[in-house]
């Protein structure tokens, strides 16, 4: 009896031991739960939607990303988009949701007359894959220096075109009806350099003997200077 209540005694201890490392560990895991709950460190590795960083919890891709637990169906949605209303991108600015997934749109409509289009610009940032939906473009792309190759196509409805990241591109309605197509970019928040108010609309402008050294050989200053003073106002 005497080794049987100490074998009982010996096992209510290791009981209690058990229980309160038990107890231990999970009040830690709690506070450890609560810390990253407070701290802003709840993850998840399908998505990072776009936050103005203030409500970020963490960061993926050096991006901030919004809390998990307050992201809604809204903010990988979006309505509106329609080419008849003139260009309405889709970009993580409209749709949160495309943050970090390198994909973007842009559906368009340019009017029946002819010789209306995108004017000469390129994305820094973004290669664009553009899918003809109706009516006739002309589309083109000119390499990097010292080739400077000109590429283009006259694009009907069902007709695809690709764009690389970086190449100055333009297109034109050569049709007498809307060319509505659909653009699609490689990345969530493409930029755009048009020319010629990227040089000529710079504020503050570039000097005139900067832009003379480049064009005073077919352009007389006199025009360089009515040119700044042009796309300088029609700059935002």
């Amino acid at each position: 009896m005497q080794g049987g209540g100490c074998f009982i005694s010996v096992a209510f201890a290791c009981l209690a031991l058990a229980s309160h490392s038990f107890v231990s560990a999970n009040n830690n895991n709690n506070n450890n739960n609560n810390n990253n709950n407070d701290m802003g460190t709840i993850r998840t590795k399908d998505f990072c939607v776009k936050t103005n960083g203030s409500d970020g919890v963490f960061l993926k891709e050096g991006k901030y990303c919004k809390d998990p637990l307050i992201v809604t169906v809204n903010d990988f949605s979006g309505n509106g988009f329609n080419p008849s209303d003139g260009p309405t991108p889709a970009t993580v600015d409209q749709i949160p949701g495309l943050n970090t997934l390198g994909i973007s749109m842009i559906p368009a409509d340019i009017t029946a007359s002819n010789g209306d289009g995108a004017p000469p610009h390129l994305h820094p940032n973004a290669g664009e894959l553009l899918l003809m939906l109706s009516g006739n473009l002309l589309i083109g792309f000119i390499t990097s220096h010292p080739n400077n190759t000109l590429y283009t196509k006259n694009l009907t409805a069902g007709d695809v075109f690709v764009v690389p990241k970086g190449c100055v591109h333009f297109t034109n309605n050569y049709g007498n009806v809307p060319a509505r197509y659909l653009i699609i970019y490689s990345d969530e928040d493409p930029r755009r350099i048009l020319f010629p108010s990227t040089l000529f609309g710079a504020k503050p402008s570039i000097p005139t003997s900067v832009l003379s050294r480049s064009f005073a050989s077919i352009i007389p200053q006199r025009i360089l200077q009515a040119l700044i003073k042009y796309f300088t106002s029609q700059v935002n």
